[in-house]
């Protein structure tokens, strides 16, 4: 079968080569000279159904082609495994695949797969440490385990190490987009930009309010006592619920439930069938005959739901699922791995069934919400993370897609932390400080980037823009919007190399847009009567105070102002039917105005 990459994986194959090349051209040079512009450590970040291992075996092909590299896959399961050979040799039957785990430890493919725990102790030492040119990791967020740093650092004279996952934020709040794991984010797509693009469907939310209560639940590494949170959920009354979420929501949909541990699959997929619905419950420790005998009536649409625990959040693909009841809890902290992961399940476009869109039930549990002055312990709301509610975790809107909810809410998030930033303008002292940052700037880039707050703004033409957020300790982005749709460009550990990477993007870019350069001659000259009135206007601060201003400091004044002072009625999302009490549509809303 012929493999025919979707045009962001192509872009995404593109990048990865071109480090890749640098790669293969420094090798031979000491770690301390090697081109900084190459980190050997990379992160992938695709959402759920976008077909990371699509552009893993692409990448895998090629490398081996064009430099003969040898590639190790680790995964976290033998099911990863299997399911990631099976697609090597239906798209690349020349490529010799081979695995170590269940009881193999073959070293002879170009292409080896591993599961994480096969590569422990013995096993590992007996691959001679310079064999792999390039270390790939599956769901990179499991990193931060012992075992998977021991493996990257006994393969330290690897050309390349990759990250591939959909949720760089862990369940314990770590960062794998760090320097500590992986340095410099090569790729990243979002749910959003995919479901604009058409290759995921999208996903509307509804929740089921239940009677149960987490109250008094123990917490430990983040998330809540398997044990204790089977026992509070797993009840006749609350399964019931999830059955009847079911007929009031999924309908005919083929659907999968994630249930807490194995006695909640159980009793969950008992619940259904008494209810005469097609259900059957998986979870790791069954035999593999039973599992895949299951596996397959759901494919073939001889099962309606299918239950499981713990089994399908990670690395499942069945493209037919247009229907998800979570029927598992998470805390704040855990829910940046689970939601995104249960809730892709049913993202994928399904071309046999001709699926449209995704139907996501959460059940909602009272309790566990306060008491505690750690958010990322407290109960968290899936959906409410997944449309990125800011006003409430409980505030969504069950007839407007997740990830438009999700657009709208970053630009409404975005205007308030602008917001905040307008008094920075408004006074004499502030206002000098503007300008010492700017200088600041010039020192580091020959473009003319405004400084907002914690941000860095770039206006392009037509509304466009690019900016530099940082959205955790430890990770800068690079965000553009571009014709109304919003990208990131990339992300790093460090403000610095965050203005390198846009700088690059920008002087690569630089026939598509008039870029304002800190050294054109007219930033020199005195402000003109007319950008001091506007700049007065704006800020509020005098014209005499204005008027010893460069035309240069006038004009950054002037965007910073204006890019501060727009009104929340005026932050609109032009692409959906998205609104709200407070907003009203405007003539020409700017491209800004409707991303983060």
């Amino acid at each position: 079968m012929k493999l025919e990459l979707r045009e962001y994986q192509a872009e995404a194959l593109c990048v990865l080569l071109e480090y890749a090349k640098r790669a293969a051209g420094n090798h031979f040079l000491t770690r301390d000279s090697r081109d900084e512009f190459s980190p050997r450590r990379l992160l992938c970040i695709q959402p759920t159904g976008a077909g990371k291992t699509v552009l893993i075996l692409a990448f895998v092909a090629e490398t081996m082609s064009r430099f003969g590299w040898k590639t190790l896959l680790v995964v976290p399961s033998r099911a990863l495994v299997h399911q990631t050979i099976e697609r090597a040799r239906q798209f690349f039957p020349d490529l010799r695949t081979s695995k170590i785990g269940d009881g193999s430890f073959e070293l002879t493919g170009d292409f080896v797969v591993a599961t994480g725990a096969s590569l422990a102790g013995e096993k590992l030492r007996r691959i001679p440490t310079d064999y792999f040119s390039v270390i790939i990791c599956d769901e990179a967020h499991h990193v931060a385990a012992r075992s998977y740093k021991e493996i990257l650092r006994f393969f330290s004279a690897s050309r390349l190490q990759i990250g591939v996952t959909a949720t760089h934020i862990r369940g314990d709040g770590e960062n794998i987009a760090s320097r500590d794991y992986f340095g410099t984010v090569a790729v990243w797509n979002t749910v959003s930009q995919l479901t604009r693009a058409g290759y995921l469907v999208p996903a509307y939310g509804f929740y089921a309010n239940t009677e149960t209560s987490l109250e008094g639940l123990k917490i430990k590494n983040g998330d809540f006592i398997e044990r204790e949170l089977s026992r509070a959920v797993n009840n006749s009354a609350r399964n019931e619920m999830a059955v009847a979420a079911y007929f009031e929501h999924m309908k005919v949909r083929p659907t999968v439930c994630f249930a807490v541990d194995v006695a909640h699959a159980r009793d969950l997929a008992a619940c259904f069938q008494e209810n005469g619905v097609k259900a059957e419950a998986v979870w790791g420790a069954m035999s593999r005959d039973n599992y895949e005998k299951i596996m397959r009536r759901f494919e073939g649409g001889e099962l309606q739901v299918l239950v499981n625990a713990k089994l399908l959040v990670e690395g499942w693909d069945c493209p037919q699922t247009s229907g998800v009841i979570i029927a598992r809890p998470a805390t704040e902290a855990s829910a940046a791995v689970l939601g995104p992961q249960m809730i892709g399940r049913a993202l994928r476009p399904s071309v046999s069934t001709g699926k449209k869109d995704a139907v996501i039930v959460e059940l909602r549990d009272s309790g566990a919400e306060t008491g505690s002055t750690n958010s990322g312990l407290r109960r968290a709301s899936l959906l409410g993370m997944i449309a990125e509610s800011n006003a409430g975790a409980d505030e969504f809107s069950s007839a407007i897609p997740l990830h438009e909810q999700a657009d709208f809410n970053r630009a409404l998030l975005s205007w308030r932390e602008r917001e905040k930033l307008r008094s920075s303008l408004l006074n004499e002292q502030d206002a000098r400080r503007f300008f010492d940052v700017i200088e600041e700037i010039e020192r580091a880039s020959r473009f003319a980037w405004v400084p907002l707050g914690a941000c860095l703004y770039m206006p392009l033409e037509d509304g466009e823009f690019l900016e530099i957020v940082e959205t955790a300790k430890t990770c800068f982005e690079i965000r553009g919007c571009f014709a109304g749709d919003f990208h990131v460009i990339g992300a790093t550990s460090s403000r610095a190399s965050a203005l390198e990477i846009a700088d690059s993007w920008l002087s690569a870019s630089a026939k598509s847009f008039r870029l304002i350069r800190r050294d054109e001659p007219w930033r020199n000259r005195e402000a003109s009567e007319k950008q001091i009135l506007r700049a007065a206007e704006l800020t509020g601060l005098s014209v005499s105070r204005l008027s010893n201003l460069t035309s240069g400091n006038a004009s950054d004044l002037i965007r910073s102002a204006y890019a501060l002072a727009l009104s929340p009625e005026e932050i609109v999302f032009a692409r959906s039917r998205i609104s709200s009490a407070a907003a009203s549509p405007v003539q020409n809303p700017h491209a800004w105005q409707i991303t983060a």
